[in-house]
């Protein structure tokens, strides 16, 4: 608080840090909102055909995780997801990134036997866009906290601008901005019979899949 109160001027960078810090009592003058963004020189959409073979994706529908692998992205939700589709012949789902819960997801995955389940590396961020542009569409989880209200997660239009569509289950700010701009589908943290069934359906409509990528680009500009 002495930090905040003795600065000329607060860049936040969503609107529920600002009204926290407004309840501080911090005055709004001083406060100045500036929204994450993404770096259009490493995030675009760039179709690696020779990467998409090396990887097995080639014809799948890849739903895409890449980012931290700790507690608070609610991992485990898509994993549960990934049993329900199973046996879907198509639906392949991809983890890039690492972190704490990594080596305990891994084993989930071969316990419960799921061969179409990816893990990847950590991707250096000026190749991640290859990565990102072979998938159908990008899952942004979050667990189930009021915590989470106010969160903005930067990925949101780094996948954007790799024309990509999402599935975010961070309600709040963030499903706001993604229903604003229509470039995914909110689905509720934390429910794995929720989700599965959001992939499926999309995975069965091409034509929106294209017009939710194209949408969250656009808004962009």
């Amino acid at each position: 608080n002495v930090c905040y109160r003795r600065a000329r001027g607060i860049i936040v960078v969503t609107h529920g840090i600002k009204e926290r810090l407004k309840q501080k009592g911090i005055r709004d003058e001083k406060l100045f909102l500036i929204k994450n963004g993404t770096n259009p020189d490493l995030f675009r959409h760039f179709y690696d055909a020779d990467l998409e073979n090396k990887l097995g994706w080639a014809g799948k529908f890849v739903v895409l995780y890449a980012g931290v692998h700790g507690v608070a992205q609610g991992l485990d939700t898509v994993l549960r997801a990934a049993e329900r589709l199973a046996d879907h012949p198509l639906i392949r789902f991809a983890f890039i990134g690492e972190g704490p819960i990594k080596p305990q997801l891994m084993a989930r995955a071969k316990q419960a036997m799921l061969s179409k389940v990816d893990f990847l590396p950590e991707v250096p961020m000026g190749e991640i866009s290859r990565f990102i542009s072979l998938a159908a569409v990008c899952l942004i989880p979050l667990k189930k906290s009021p915590l989470f209200q106010g969160a903005l997660p930067s990925k949101i239009f780094d996948c954007w601008a790799c024309e990509r569509p999402l599935l975010i289950s961070v309600d709040g700010e963030a499903r706001r901005e993604v229903e604003a701009a229509g470039g995914g589908l909110f689905v509720e943290p934390e429910d794995a019979e929720a989700l599965s069934d959001a992939i499926l359906r999309i995975s069965r409509n091409p034509e929106a899949v294209k017009e939710m990528g194209e949408k969250g680009k656009r808004y962009l500009h």
